[in-house]
């Protein structure tokens, strides 16, 4: 498999992958071609949540390279001793 961003070879990217093949024929064969591709600079923001408080996400966008229209986007919590 392919794996792009700073999680390359995570166990949670392999299930992620895997789960989103299992359940999505478009996705398993556009996953084969291996034209995914993360386009945009990974950003870290902050929201304030109601109940949780100050939350921090890691967010990465990828887009398929023949349809450009799409947008997968990825957020990743950060844990407070990363931040």
């Amino acid at each position: 498999m392919k794996f792009v961003g700073k999680q390359i070879g995570s166990p949670w990217v392999k299930d992620l992958i895997h789960r989103m093949r299992k359940e999505s024929p478009e996705f398993a064969k556009l996953w084969k071609l291996h034209d995914v591709e993360e386009r945009k600079k990974t950003r870290i923001f902050e929201i304030q949540h109601e109940k949780f408080g100050k939350l921090t996400f890691m967010r990465s966008i990828l887009i398929p390279a023949e349809a450009e229209n799409l947008r997968l986007v990825i957020l990743i919590p950060v844990l407070p001793e990363k931040r």
